[in-house]
């Protein structure tokens, strides 16, 4: 489950309708090279008012255990070690049964999680993306090596293959992901691979491989808030009219994208914890500065839950736009109506109100704001 950590620290997943299956006794018997006799944590979410609770057991010479019951309410786990400078963990299925976990801690692959059907499926999904991240690790430990070095010719040079190889890496897994949910429907990694993938693939596709999953699947967690992703994203496609909302802005005074009717709008949802859009912030100036003057006007929607450190970036980055945020993060009603997730993400509104782009960045927007504001 290498990838699934870069983009949330803990991914946890609840089988209600699987329960019955996966309920019993289990025994979690680790074998990881390298671990020595290091504490070895296992925090257990609980769907309960608990929320989280922690398991831990030292391990001797690589090998640690863990046993308990697996329920309804506690149906997985994130585990990792303690040992200063070491960042090594991974997820599984707590199932009943013998659940082995044989891995390498100095390994750039995740450890091999076997023995019960879930678990046994997220392995094979693991083995199948495995061989794609080859290359990226790769430049990774290259670069790795030039920051040691101190060489920033090298690390100029190696930056430059990052996002070409992290981009085709991407689309392979994608496809890999796809392939997999559709030869197993009835497999809670699917629940995994569906949530991953889902900001990669058109609501279109998303929606082809939603109703294709078992019912079980579908009742996930993972795949809970599928369906309203997939309806925001109708709402918000290419060539139908933007929805509506008000908001407050920095000063406190309501702003309806409505009012901007007759212009051409860009909504930029963005953050001040978002170090992707902090950087695009400075390519977004640019192309305010250039078309400002030409019937063309920004909202900046931020999905920040603190009002000072929103204001804060908005100065630092000098944004001088209209900007706005209802401090709910993903909850926000502009997020929720257009299906916002991740960020950075825009939508270009015609002065009709229909969008006509989104995700343009960098030079993507710059040249469709060239075509349209002629």
């Amino acid at each position: 489950m290498k990838d699934i950590f870069l983009a949330i620290p803990f991914l946890f997943f609840v089988c209600h309708a699987n329960g019955q299956a996966t309920a019993g006794k289990y025994a979690i018997i680790g074998d990881i090279k390298g671990l020595n006799n290091d504490t070895v944590i296992m925090s257990i979410r609980s769907t309960n008012a608990n929320g989280f609770r922690a398991d831990t057991t030292i391990a001797k010479d690589d090998k640690f255990r863990f046993t308990g019951r697996a329920t309804i309410r506690e149906s997985d786990a994130f585990v990792m070690v303690k040992k200063a400078g070491l960042d090594f963990s991974f997820s599984l299925f707590l199932e009943k049964g013998n659940i082995d976990v044989k891995g390498d801690i100095n390994s750039t692959d995740a450890p091999s999680v076997t023995g019960t059907p879930a678990n046994d499926d997220m392995t094979l999904l693991d083995a199948e993306e495995n061989p794609v991240y080859k290359e990226t690790n790769a430049i990774r430990k290259a670069y790795k090596n030039a920051k040691s070095e101190n060489d920033t010719a090298a690390m100029k040079e190696i930056e430059s293959k990052m996002d070409t190889a992290g981009n085709r890496a991407r689309e392979e897994v994608t496809k890999i992901r796809v392939a997999f949910i559709k030869g197993h429907p009835q497999s809670l990694a699917s629940g995994i691979a569906i949530y991953l993938i889902q900001d990669d693939i058109s609501w279109q596709e998303l929606e082809n491989l939603y109703n294709r999953l078992s019912l079980n699947v579908q009742h996930s967690s993972f795949c809970k808030r599928i369906p309203e992703k997939i309806a925001a994203d109708k709402r918000s496609d290419i060539g139908q009219m933007a929805s509506n909302f008000t908001i407050n802005d920095i000063n406190g005074h309501p702003v309806s994208l409505s009012s901007f009717r007759g212009k051409y709008v860009l909504l930029d949802f963005w953050a001040s914890w978002c170090v992707p859009c902090r950087q695009e912030n400075k390519n977004v100036l640019k192309v305010f500065n250039k078309y400002k003057n030409k019937n063309f006007a920004i909202i900046g929607i931020s999905l920040d839950q603190n009002a000072a450190k929103w204001k804060e970036a908005v100065i630092k980055d000098g944004l001088p736009w209209i900007n706005v945020c209802d401090l709910k993060a993903d909850a926000g009603e502009a997020v929720q109506l257009y299906g916002v997730q991740p960020i950075p993400d825009n939508f270009l509104i015609s002065p009709q109100g229909k969008i006509i782009g989104r995700k343009l960045f960098g030079e993507e927007l710059d040249k469709k704001l060239a075509e349209v504001l002629k």
